[in-house]
């Protein structure tokens, strides 16, 4: 999510001192100065200290669509170390990275920089065991969605027709979480931050997400125009991927209705507005 102190965090933030001492052992001289508590995650803790971002994980919170996983992170910002594309790992502890600040602001225009990211991104390849296995084709994300709507009470909206895709023989690399809090646009360029939920899975899943109405109006305030959606298609390298997405699209919000219903029911109260944005998705495909 976007990391960016706030006015409120200007002042230095009480962090566990045991995190502390693990961290300045760490990498010493780089995490020198306050600790400022970083404004944006919804799982995990993040301060600043210096050009330094040090994230604490609450593996306490998992969700079937959003794993977090500190190893996951730390194997995917090693495995990106080259391709300018995520933050620096500076050192990692028992549930703890510590990062490169990335200077910039969280992603609110130009959707055709982000699919042109993404597809440098999905061309990395990564030994097999490297990250998870997501669910991949029509049947394994209708699978997911309805796990998703098991958790939630009440009725729940039928299934949307959709076509049968299958899952693919050789999955990419992906980010799982391309939400627009998790992009950041500054002087070093885009990156990619909050690696928790990296995965083997399908490009068009990294689409959908980035697409998706309801994580951008959580992130971003609003949801994509028309334009900006045909643009960011229109501009993603590889458009048998697009073409995949497509075949996909009801599914993939059917899955992420299921995702803010269940959110909603269990106290965060702003996904009830991203489960009608979804159904109104269903309804009505915008891209």
């Amino acid at each position: 999510m976007q990391i960016k102190p706030t006015s409120f965090f200007e002042t230095p933030n009480l962090a566990p001192q045991n995190l502390r001492n693990q961290v300045v052992s760490a990498v010493g001289q780089l995490a020198k100065g306050p600790w400022c508590s970083l404004s944006g995650g919804r799982t995990n803790r993040l301060w600043r200290v210096g050009n330094v971002v040090v994230k604490q994980f609450d593996i306490q919170v998992q969700s079937l669509l959003f794993p977090n996983d500190p190893i996951a992170e730390t194997r995917a910002l090693l495995h990106l170390a080259q391709h300018n594309l995520a933050p620096t790992l500076y050192a990692a502890g028992p549930n703890w990275l510590a990062y490169h600040f990335v200077e910039g602001q969280s992603w609110s225009q130009n959707s055709e920089l982000v699919a042109q990211h993404l597809g440098r991104l999905h061309k990395i390849s990564a030994p097999e065991t490297m990250f998870r296995a997501a669910p991949s084709g029509s049947a394994a994300v209708f699978e997911m969605a309805q796990r998703l709507f098991a958790l939630c009470s009440g009725p729940i909206l039928p299934p949307p027709k959709f076509t049968r895709v299958l899952g693919l023989k050789t999955p990419n690399l992906i980010h799982a979480d391309v939400v627009a809090g998790n992009i950041i646009v500054g002087p070093e360029g885009l990156r990619f931050i909050d690696w928790q939920c990296p995965a083997l899975g399908d490009p068009a899943e990294d689409l959908a997400m980035f697409l998706s109405p309801a994580m951008q109006m959580l992130y971003r305030g609003q949801t994509l125009s028309a334009e900006d959606c045909s643009q960011f298609l229109a501009a993603y390298p590889d458009q048998l991927v697009v073409a995949r997405l497509q075949d996909l699209k009801l599914l993939f919000h059917y899955r992420m209705a299921a995702y803010c219903l269940w959110r909603a029911q269990n106290g965060l109260k702003d996904y009830q507005k991203g489960y009608e944005l979804e159904k109104e998705a269903l309804e009505r495909p915008f891209y």
